[in-house]
């Protein structure tokens, strides 16, 4: 029988991992699924108070509001990083499971997409862009990082949390390409902008360090936040990776300071959370084209999140986690702000891409429950 696993101590091992993927076998967790916020509802209301709704987030209004988007972006960035640590990543039962359903996950739907070319829903030229955007899009499923990497998590979901790293980098690759000329300019872009963020990561650190009111610290952590955001924005690369290097970096100084950082920067997340969804259903343009490319975007993304959860279970672990199905196809948040993020930096490169992702994720969220509750029936 396994030992169940203790709040606040990390799993690791053979026996952790067994414990983790084990986990959602229990009744308590079959019953305590969540995917903690539905984004349908978001997308919906931004399309609503858009442009091509009531239009009471007019264009004008939007342009006002677009600066705070790397920002957030930023923001989701760090959360994860601030998840994630040496060890977390070691629980190799895990980590491979994750990094298999996010690559089948990016494969399948890039290619899918691919074969759209000749329907006239994507555009030809560059040809590969649209494609591997949206595969990128579509890999996670997270919703929100747990708060430290030590949180007790069901086994799915530690999956989940593990399963946005690879697109992520992925992501940031691609807008490194596009935004340089050559392969060799695109790996130089990344390390400067990384560089950056490591400097404006390490001194916001060592400023808090030496902060001891919190209105000084909120301040500061808020100041921290716009620079890695404007940094990402101006070189027209991946905010959210941006976000990841300075999450992991006060993930890895540790102490009272990564705390009192850690401490702010979930304090403002939900906000900018809901913010974000809204803001990216109101600038998706919604057109017969984009609604079809949505509906092949989720059909695609459903069928690879099936490939990818039966490959998962015939790999060699002690027990396959209970509801994988519903947690990996949902469909989280950050495919939706990836789409908005390589929308900010290059939208003549992936023109259609955002308003087939909110179509696709709305339609994804419901194929997610459908699954859960045979799952739960099963």
């Amino acid at each position: 029988m396994t030992t169940p696993p203790v709040p606040g101590v990390p799993l690791h091992g053979s026996a952790g991992e067994s414990a983790a993927i084990e986990a959602l076998g229990r009744p308590a967790e079959r019953r305590r699924w969540r995917p903690g916020l539905a984004i349908s509802p978001l997308l919906l209301l931004g399309i609503t108070l858009g442009p091509q709704g009531l239009n009471l987030l007019t264009p004008a209004e939007l342009s006002i509001v677009d600066p705070v988007v790397p920002v957030v972006l930023a923001t989701l960035g760090i959360r994860v990083g601030l998840a994630t640590s040496a060890r977390s990543i070691g629980a190799r039962g895990v980590m491979a499971a994750a990094v298999l359903d996010s690559a089948v996950t990016l494969g399948l739907v890039s290619i899918a997409l691919l074969l759209l070319l000749p329907l006239g829903l994507t555009p030809a030229v560059p040809v590969l862009v649209l494609p591997l955007a949206a595969g990128i899009c579509a890999a996670p499923s997270l919703v929100l990082p747990p708060e430290s990497p030590t949180e007790a998590r069901p086994g799915a979901l530690r999956i989940v949390d593990r399963g946005v790293l690879l697109p992520m980098a992925a992501g940031a690759a691609l807008l490194a390409a596009i935004g340089a000329a050559a392969p060799s300019g695109a790996a130089w872009l990344a390390l400067e902008a990384s560089g950056a963020t490591l400097a404006v990561a390490a001194g916001g650190w060592l400023i808090a360090r030496r902060t001891a009111s919190d209105t000084e610290q909120r301040v500061l952590i808020t100041a921290t936040l716009l620079l890695i955001g404007g940094i990402a924005d101006s070189l027209a690369l991946s905010a959210l990776f941006s976000g990841l290097v300075a999450g992991l970096t006060w993930q890895w100084a540790g102490g009272p300071t990564r705390e009192l950082l850690r401490r702010d920067v979930i304090r403002l997340e939900r906000p900018l959370l809901v913010g974000l969804l809204v803001v990216a259903g109101a600038h998706a343009e919604l057109s017969v084209d984009a609604c079809l490319l949505g509906l092949a975007y989720a059909a695609a993304r459903t069928a690879a999140k099936a490939a990818g959860t039966a490959l998962i279970r015939r790999l060699p672990l002690s027990t396959p986690p209970r509801g994988l199905g519903a947690h990996l196809m949902a469909p989280g948040v950050f495919g939706v702000a990836f789409a908005l993020n390589a929308a900010r930096a290059t939208d003549a490169f992936v023109a259609g891409l955002l308003p087939a992702v909110v179509v696709g994720s709305m339609i994804c969220e419901l194929v997610a429950l459908v699954v859960r509750r045979d799952e739960v029936a099963a």
